[in-house]
């Protein structure tokens, strides 16, 4: 990504589902002179969520580094967001080069599902079936970003849906954003709908669905993206292991108008709602 605007607007993008994501986040950022659009979201935005710079707890949910000279962090790292230009050597959980492709390529979201297993939140066996087929794609197409979405269930100790499969792609180096804060099927186009915007230049995004949640996603996207330029486009995987959601898929579609409310009041107010 070369255009230093977009990498702004998806930092932004990536620092507010940090927020959303996680209670009482802390975070850091680094070298923000001259990031005007990142330092006046902040001023302005920041303190809508209860956030906090504290170098005392000795864990940071997201580092964010701007500044050119070398740079390191004392603590755990759960994620590192590194512009372009920037020098750092902090030592993280996962990390995101902000360098997302050509601007040609499609955008390919994986939405993530998982069910309590021992006390753990973890993948079901539909969501491996949607990231094979993303896998297919990203072999056969030029992709700007792929995107993997999906919380981490209310279970603090667990990673979310979108790095357990991040740990488990076995395509192509692409390419990746984590959306770790969207807890239903509204919130994966609501928040899709709002990294692909921040990239710029997205003419496509695909959305792989079990064929169970076609209709449930496929009106969250067009809700998502209808006053957008993007045309979003659904791949369905068939099978019987893809039917194994089809009553979560039948009560989202009945509470998608409220889930859709609830996901823009977290998006752009900050307004957490724990229970959808």
């Amino acid at each position: 990504m070369e255009d230093i605007e977009a990498a702004q607007r998806v930092a932004i993008e990536l620092l507010r589902n940090t927020l959303v994501a996680y209670e009482q986040a802390n975070i850091l950022v680094t070298g923000i002179e001259g990031w005007s659009k990142l330092r006046n979201f902040l001023v302005n935005e920041v303190p809508l969520y209860d956030a906090k710079t504290d170098y005392n707890r000795g864990h940071w949910d997201i580092c964010i580094i701007c500044g050119t000279e070398e740079f390191s962090v004392a603590g755990h790292v759960r994620l590192v967001v590194a512009l372009p230009g920037t020098h750092d050597i902090v030592t993280a959980e996962r990390r995101i080069e902000l360098d997302l492709g050509a601007p040609t390529g499609e955008v390919v979201v994986v939405p993530g599902t998982a069910r309590v297993v021992n006390g753990s939140h973890v993948l079901t066996a539909e969501t491996f079936g949607r990231l094979r087929r993303a896998e297919l794609i990203a072999g056969k197409k030029q992709i700007r970003a792929l995107i993997l979405s999906g919380w981490n269930g209310k279970i603090g100790h667990c990673p979310s849906e979108a790095a357990q499969m991040l740990d488990k792609w076995q395509g192509p180096q692409v390419p990746v954003i984590l959306d770790e804060a969207a807890r239903t099927t509204a919130e994966n186009a609501l928040w899709s709908a709002s990294l692909a915007t921040a990239l710029g230049g997205v003419r496509r995004v695909r959305m792989v669905t079990a064929w169970v949640s076609a209709l449930r996603l496929g009106l969250a996207t067009f809700i998502a993206f209808r006053r957008t330029s993007i045309v979003p486009v659904l791949s369905v995987v068939w099978g019987r292991v893809q039917s194994a959601s089809w009553y979560p898929a039948i009560v989202g579609l009945i509470h998608l108008r409220r889930h859709i409310r609830v996901g823009r009041a977290v998006i752009t107010n900050g307004t957490w709602h724990r229970d959808v």
